[in-house]
C-alpha cells in the first residue's frame, strides 16, 4: 500500500502575547474544504486531514524544533521533558555559523513517527549556501519509496523555502527512478485569519501542474516527445491524449509513413485541441500548431520525408535526420520512374520493397545522377546504424555536413520536378 508522505517547513515562530519569547507557534484554525482543525502546526492539520503516514520537516538551526517535539511528542511514550530542555539549549546556542549537520534531532524524529526525518539547512544567504541547501534537500529522494504519494506544505519558514521545496520536487519527479506521485502542494493563508477567523488551506497543485505543462511543451517542441503532454491530458481528454502519444511513438520509431498518418489525424482534430481548458488550452494547441507548420500530409511522400528530415535535424536528432534524408532521396527516385512511383498497371508502389529496392540499387551506379550524394548518405547512415564511427570528430563532421547534403537533395527536387 502506498505511503502518504508530508514534507513541511518549520519556521522560528513569533513573539507571544506577552512579548517575552520568540519561541511560540500560536494555535490557529485551519480550514480545508468544509473541515476545520485547531492546531499549532499546519503540518498537524494536514496530517489529520490527509491521513499522513510519514512526516519530513525542514528548517534551520533556529527553527522551532523543540515546539515540534512538544506538539508531536506529548502523550506519546517518546516524550521526555529533559530532551525538550536539551533541544531548547541547543537551539539557543545556535547561530548562522552553526553547522546544520551537527544538529541531532533523533528525539524529534521518534515522536514524528516511523520513517520520519528532520532536515536542517543553512539560512541560504548567498549562492554557496543556497547550493549546499539544495544538495542536502535533494537527498529527500533517498528516503522516499516507490509508490509514495507526497504532499508538500510551503506555509512557514523563510520565503525562499518554497523555492527550495518546489525545485527539489521537480528534481525528484524528473530524475528519480522511483514512481512518486504528487498528492498536493498546500499553503495555509494565515495572512487573512483576522478577516476570516480561520486560515484557509489552499492546494496549489493546479499551479504546480503548470510546471509539468511547460516541461511537456518544451520536450515536444524541442525534441518531438509528446509523452508528458499526453500523460497530462489522459484523464480528461483520453482521445486527444492517444493522438499525441501515437504521434510520439511514430516519431521515436522514425516511422515516416506513420508520422504522415498521425499528422493527418492531428490536423483533423485541430479544433478539438483549441477547445481544451486550463493549462492545456495555452500549451497543447501551440505545440500541435508548431508541429503542423512543418508537415503537410497531402504533400508528395518524398517532400514529406525531406521536411521530416529537416525537422529531426532542428530537434538535434541527427541520426533520424540522415535516415529520413536518405529515404526521401530513394522515394524521389521511385517517383522519377516512367510511371511516377506506380507499377506497370498504375498501382501505387513507391513504398513497396519489390518496386523500391531496384530503384535504390540503380543509384549505386556511378553514372546515376544521384550516385554521389546517395553514396555519401548511405555511408553515413551505415556508420550511424552499425556504430562504425571511431572518433568524436567524425561524428561532429557529419552533424556539420548535414546542411550541405540537405541543400543538395532539396536542389535535386526543385531542379528535376
Amino acid at each position: 500500500m502506498s505511503r502518504r508522505v508530508l514534507i513541511s517547513p518549520l519556521g522560528t515562530g513569533s513573539l507571544n502575547k506577552m512579548n517575552t519569547t520568540e519561541r511560540e507557534y500560536r494555535p490557529a484554525t485551519y480550514r480545508i474544504g468544509d473541515k476545520e482543525y485547531n492546531e499549532t502546526f499546519i503540518s498537524k492539520a494536514l496530517t489529520k486531514h490527509l491521513d499522513i503516514d510519514t512526516v519530513f520537516l525542514i528548517g534551520t538551526v533556529k527553527s522551532m524544533w523543540e515546539e515540534a517535539y512538544e506538539v508531536y511528542g506529548k502523550g506519546t511514550p517518546h516524550w521526555d521533558e529533559y530532551q525538550w530542555a536539551m533541544l531548547v539549549e541547543q537551539i539557543e546556542h545556535a547561530s548562522a555559523d552553526t553547522d546544520p549537520q551537527s544538529f541531532d534531532l533523533t528525539v524529534l524524529e521518534k515522536v514524528l513517527g516511523d520513517n520520519a526525518k528532520a532536515f536542517v539547512i543553512k539560512y541560504g544567504v548567498n549562492e554557496q549556501e543556497m547550493m549546499e541547501n539544495w544538495e542536502h534537500l535533494s537527498h529527500i529522494e533517498e528516503y522516499l519509496q516507490d509508490g509514495d504519494i507526497v504532499y508538500f506544505d510551503i506555509t512557514h519558514a523563510f520565503r525562499s523555502m518554497a523555492f527550495y521545496i518546489l525545485s527539489v520536487l521537480n528534481y525528484i519527479i524528473d530524475v528519480s527512478e522511483k514512481k512518486i506521485e504528487v498528492g498536493g502542494v498546500f499553503y495555509g493563508m494565515l495572512d487573512i485569519i483576522k478577516e476570516t477567523g480561520y486560515a484557509p488551506i489552499v492546494d496549489l497543485k493546479p499551479l504546480y501542474e503548470t510546471f509539468r505543462w511547460s516541461r511537456g511543451a518544451y520536450s515536444f517542441i524541442h525534441h518531438g516527445n509528446g509523452y508528458e503532454v499526453a500523460s497530462l491530458m489522459e484523464a480528461t481528454n483520453p482521445h486527444l491524449s492517444m493522438l499525441v502519444n501515437n504521434l510520439s511513438n511514430s516519431i521515436n520509431m522514425n516511422y515516416l509513413n506513420s508520422i504522415k498518418e498521425q499528422t493527418k489525424n492531428l490536423r483533423q482534430h485541430r479544433d478539438d485541441f483549441s477547445e481544451l481548458e486550463g493549462p492545456a488550452h495555452y500549451v497543447v494547441p501551440r505545440v500541435i500548431n508548431e508541429f503542423l507548420t512543418h508537415f503537410d500530409d497531402k504533400e508528395q511522400p518524398y517532400v514529406f520525408q525531406l521536411k521530416a528530415s529537416h525537422w529531426y535535424y532542428k530537434k538535434k536528432r541527427y541520426g533520424e535526420a540522415y535516415v529520413a534524408l536518405l529515404e526521401a532521396l530513394i522515394t524521389f527516385n521511385c517517383f522519377r520512374s516512367p510511371k511516377g512511383g506506380c507499377d506497370s498497371e498504375g498501382s501505387r508502389r513507391w513504398d513497396d520493397y519489390t518496386f523500391r529496392n531496384p530503384r535504390k540499387n540503380k543509384m549505386h551506379e556511378e553514372k546515376h545522377i544521384f550516385h554521389e550524394v546517395f553514396a555519401d548518405l548511405s555511408h553515413i547512415r551505415n556508420c550511424i546504424a552499425h556504430h562504425k564511427m571511431e572518433e568524436i570528430g567524425e561524428l561532429n563532421k557529419y552533424i556539420e555536413d548535414y546542411k550541405d547534403y540537405y541543400e543538395k537533395v532539396s536542389g535535386y527536387f526543385k531542379e528535376l520536378l
